[in-house]
């Protein structure tokens, strides 16, 4: 069992910031990578209680789904990114136009060559089908301040679908509506959007 102190002076009536998030710990006293969860204990200088203890517990990985990363131009001018773990789905939109062929050899049948055509000439043709893909991704629930941290993703100009190798592929979101929770709401909600790839689709 890993065991660490930190020394610190408590200003008693005022808000004190110490360095107990995992990335810190992680930085002062090197967290062992296998880490699940850890116990904050707050002690005076003999030793004794002076606070409830606080439990952080590492969230596991949603694993059953694919992770959809996004990230995204903020109002700031920064990136932004977030991480969609519930079940995605692909999907595609074929825009066709068509014309029809004349079968048969015209142009050459007379007298001396009878009329005819192959059974695999095309009468009703396919004319460059365009073809967009689409991808629907959804948040587990989130909290109000998650909401509010997405709604730049909502109006950002600029989205991505950053994938696992560090590659980006443009997308624009398709999603017209958003509605936000508020902190009297006591209803779960997640978040779904529609994602159209900015490219053209080539099977």
């Amino acid at each position: 069992m890993q065991t660490d102190v930190i020394a610190c002076t408590i200003g008693a009536g005022k808000i004190n910031h110490i360095p107990l998030l995992p990335a810190n710990i992680a930085e002062m006293f090197a967290l062992d990578a296998a880490w699940n969860h850890y116990l904050i204990n707050f002690r005076d200088s003999a030793s004794n209680p002076s606070a409830r203890s606080i439990a952080v517990f590492k969230a596991a990985d949603e694993c059953r789904f694919e992770k959809i990363r996004l990230g995204w131009t903020n109002s700031r001018g920064g990136w932004d990114y977030f991480n969609f773990t519930k079940r995605s789905e692909e999907s595609y939109s074929v825009e066709r136009k068509r014309y029809r062929k004349v079968v048969g050899n015209y142009g050459t049948a007379d007298n001396s060559e009878a009329f005819g055509f192959n059974t695999y000439d095309r009468g009703l043709t396919e004319r460059n089908p365009f073809v967009e893909k689409m991808l629907r991704v959804r948040t587990d629930f989130l909290t109000e301040g998650q909401f509010e941290y997405l709604k730049n993703l909502i109006y950002s100009e600029s989205v991505y679908i950053i994938n696992a190798d560090g590659s980006a592929t443009p997308v624009v979101i398709d999603s017209n509506n958003y509605t936000a929770i508020k902190s009297k709401s006591y209803v779960k909600n997640d978040l779904e959007l529609m994602l159209k790839f900015s490219n053209d689709y080539t099977a």
